[in-house]
């Protein structure tokens, strides 16, 4: 999300409604890597590099329809396993997951609030949550590097749980997917619900020496 940050903090601050397309997943030779991003607005414009992919008008019509629908997020698949091609198959032979979401500034407190840190050169992670429980999928949180963060799943130990394991992805440097289960699964205890979230690194200009080459700009 990285590469349309400047967009999209400029559309929050004008209360511009737009449609997020975020790849969420990515398999085989596929070039978008998680977190690259797309938007586009309620006149048509848009911003971000995923309409450099052969998936590009697909993504664009997808991202029009849930404006128009308002509709709850959806997450499409891309590439070339399915047995019958379509013009939206990758020609690079990968795949990927592209969840769209329909962003209104006014109800969207914590992505608007991780912009605006962001306009002011601060680090920071925001969590996605890209697969899960309907009512969670596209719920985002602002976490900073420090302090409190903004937003919420539900339930303050989904928050505790998500917010601690952003922060480490933070420290990282690159933007990274973890998946949280009720089971316990790598020290993540949320419950008793499955989440997959994808954690974005929003750093300052001068900090993107340490996140990894294949992530700038994601």
């Amino acid at each position: 999300m990285l590469n349309i940050a400047d967009t999209l903090y400029d559309w929050c601050r004008k209360g511009r409604p737009f449609a997020l397309a975020t790849v969420v997943e990515d398999r085989g030779s596929a070039r978008l890597r998680p977190g690259t991003a797309v938007a586009v607005s309620g006149d048509g414009s848009a911003e971000g590099n995923v309409f450099g992919a052969c998936v590009g008008s697909a993504v664009h019509s997808l991202c029009g329809q849930v404006l128009a629908d308002r509709a709850a997020p959806a997450r499409v698949a891309f590439g070339c396993s399915d047995p019958h091609p379509s013009p939206q198959g990758l020609i690079c032979g990968g795949e990927i997951d592209i969840l769209v979401q329909y962003v209104a500034p006014h109800t969207q407190a914590p992505l608007a609030s991780a912009l605006a840190s962001h306009a002011e050169g601060r680090s920071l992670a925001l969590a996605q949550i890209v697969d899960g429980p309907g009512e969670l999928v596209g719920r985002i949180l602002h976490i900073p590097d420090e302090g409190a963060h903004v937003g919420t799943l539900g339930t303050a130990d989904d928050d505790r749980a998500i917010v601690a394991h952003a922060r480490e992805v933070l420290k990282a440097g690159s933007t990274a997917r973890i998946e949280a289960s009720g089971a316990g699964g790598s020290g993540v205890c949320v419950r008793t619900r499955n989440l997959s979230v994808l954690v974005h690194v929003l750093v300052p200009p001068g900090a993107l020496s340490t996140v990894d080459p294949r992530m700038a700009g994601v």
